[in-house]
């Protein structure tokens, strides 16, 4: 199965934040006393489904989730097969370029490290690098040596990835708002936030744990935790997706 080296697949929701560790103390911990509770307490509700106490931590992807899989079941938005292809052909494309900076940097380097004036330490950093630069070629190798055929995994993942993206830009149309960078690619922030505050107002997801609903609404109102980027580039990021998009030469 291909990797998709070229990007960073994101889950449908936003992750929520890290739960702080346990100083280590030698001891063994003693099971937990609401083990059993926290399997029937509901905390909340999604479409008609409770979550647990004990599904805390994955609130947020839950409910974010539903979401917005009954928007885009309600708008009917879903990624074509061409969608799919042309994004999967610009990720062999851009494999293609990155192996080819790989083999300029390997060629670079064997060069460098001819030098007889080179310190030991310059030495060392430089076959630290060229190791990485093989290493990573001899795994692309490997992927073009397979068969040419669509993993179905891969073509699953690329699916989701761009009925994500078709979601996303259409909630900027309909909400419009503030954009912020992300590495698998821009959110519609304040869509997200109109969007979900409008379907908590009609019932279709209910958080009845006060501080479960507060560390829901983080993601979508802490502006501390995110990127903006400014009008015109969020909303020309919104129109067109990346793997679109024309390349400039460099």
């Amino acid at each position: 199965m291909k990797t998709f080296p070229f990007i960073i697949l994101c889950a449908t929701g936003p992750l929520l934040p890290a739960q702080p560790e346990k100083p280590e103390t030698g001891e063994v911990a003693p099971a937990p006393k609401k083990d059993a509770e926290e399997q029937t307490v509901t905390i909340a509700e999604v479409l008609g489904k409770p979550i647990k106490a004990n599904q805390s931590e994955a609130l947020t992807s839950l409910i974010f989730t539903a979401m917005m899989e009954k928007y885009a079941k309600d708008n009917k938005i879903a990624a074509t097969d061409e969608e799919v292809e042309t994004f999967l052909a610009k990720g062999d494309e851009m494999d293609k370029t990155t192996r080819e900076g790989f083999i300029k940097d390997r060629k670079r380097l064997e060069e460098e490290l001819k030098s007889a004036t080179l310190s030991d330490a310059d030495r060392k950093k430089k076959q630290e690098e060229l190791a990485m630069a093989e290493d990573v070629l001899k795994t692309m190798e490997q992927e073009a040596d397979k068969p040419k055929k669509r993993d179905a995994e891969e073509t699953k993942m690329a699916r989701e990835f761009v009925r994500t993206w078709k979601v996303n830009r259409a909630l900027y149309k309909q909400y419009g708002g503030r954009v912020i960078f992300q590495q698998a690619g821009p959110e519609p922030l304040d869509a997200y936030r109109d969007f979900l505050r409008g379907e908590e107002a009609k019932g279709s997801f209910n958080i009845m744990d006060a501080e479960a609903k507060k560390v829901f609404w983080k993601y979508f109102t802490d502006d501390s935790m995110h990127t903006f980027l400014d009008a015109k580039e969020g909303a020309q990021a919104m129109e067109i997706p990346w793997w679109l998009k024309e390349q400039k030469p460099e």
